[in-house]
């Protein structure tokens, strides 16, 4: 059986790199020409849409209200992959996420940030989405 050498030219010898052999360092500030570009489009994991919200299923919904003013805020999860969010006197906005783990990390964290905020309390409630 014959086996032939592979041709390594342009590979590194591991040996060589293990070996604290002076003459065999790696520079470590040389820049890596496989870096990813970071400022290169990244695209968004979300889009604004523009749809009737009484056409979309409520899947969950969280309503806040403020203490002074009793405005309430709107937070609910649609159609598996949209986010609906109306903050207090605003106007209401939705966005819808390429995937449903991305809304719903989004709407938990959105969750999280309500309920640190001392003016507002949870409350059950009824609530009325607004067209965006």
């Amino acid at each position: 059986m014959k086996t032939e050498k592979a041709d390594l030219d342009g590979q590194m010898n591991l040996f060589e790199v293990l070996n604290d052999d002076e003459t065999n360092e790696i520079d470590v500030d040389e820049p890596e020409a496989k870096k990813e570009p970071e400022a290169e489009e990244q695209k968004e994991d979300y889009y604004p849409i523009h749809r009737k919200a009484k056409d979309m299923a409520v899947v969950m919904h969280k309503v806040f209200s403020d203490i002074l003013d009793h405005e309430k805020v709107v937070l609910a999860y649609l159609d598996y992959n949209v986010v609906y969010y109306k903050p207090e006197k605003e106007e209401a906005k939705a966005l819808q996420f390429q995937t449903a783990k991305l809304a719903v990390d989004y709407y938990i964290n959105l969750i999280d940030e309500l309920r640190n905020n001392e003016m507002l309390i949870e409350e059950e409630g009824d609530f009325q989405l607004e067209d965006v």
